[in-house]
């Protein structure tokens, strides 16, 4: 028993409508994916350029305190070689003759201590 043409031609144009619905669908998951593709690298971009502002805003903060650090650090060492300046003088002035020559104090090199005559 072979079948007709005319069942053949039908099953071959079902066939091809079947190919064609098929084709199109995959045309559009396509076009979806590709939509939601642009979705992410949109949103991706989006959030490397917020994370980009946040680590150069970090950046900012540190170096600002990083200068402010330095500041302190500075005005540490003044305040230090001027308490051992006046610990020195009340020494000199407490203690009589014992200024270390070896360190001459600029501020106190004419004034001696009433025991130093």
């Amino acid at each position: 028993m072979s079948s007709s043409p005319l069942r053949d031609v039908g099953e071959v144009i079902d066939m091809e409508g079947d190919f064609v619905l098929t084709h199109r669908r995959l045309i559009e998951q396509a076009h979806e994916l590709a939509r939601k593709q642009g979705v992410l690298f949109t949103s991706m971009v989006e959030e490397l350029q917020r994370l980009q502002g946040e680590v150069e805003k970090a950046n900012m903060i540190e170096g600002v305190a990083v200068s402010r650090t330095e500041a302190a650090d500075r005005s540490t060492a003044v305040l230090r070689e001027e308490v051992l300046r006046l610990q020195q003088q009340l020494a000199l002035y407490e203690g009589g003759c014992d200024h270390n020559p070896g360190q001459p104090d600029s501020f106190v090199t004419t004034v001696q201590s009433p025991g130093c005559r």
